[in-house]
């Protein structure tokens, strides 16, 4: 939720970015659990984008 609040750079969520970034899990984790183990990695959320950032922008522009 944190990445996604920073990467969508919604307003009025800093705080709530900054206590999900400490609060990261040090194993990486996979954006989609159920997609492929493949994808940009992304360090300081220890997240794998197996979607692209492109995919997620559409996403939440075209169903939400």
């Amino acid at each position: 939720m944190g990445f996604l609040a920073e990467h969508l750079d919604k307003q009025g969520f800093k705080a709530f970015i900054k206590y999900a970034k400490a609060r990261v899990n040090p194993k990486y984790n996979l954006f989609d659990p159920h997609g492929l183990d493949t994808g940009e990695f992304i360090g300081e959320w220890k997240l794998r984008l197996n979607i692209s950032k492109k995919e997620i922008i559409d996403i939440t522009n075209n169903q939400y």
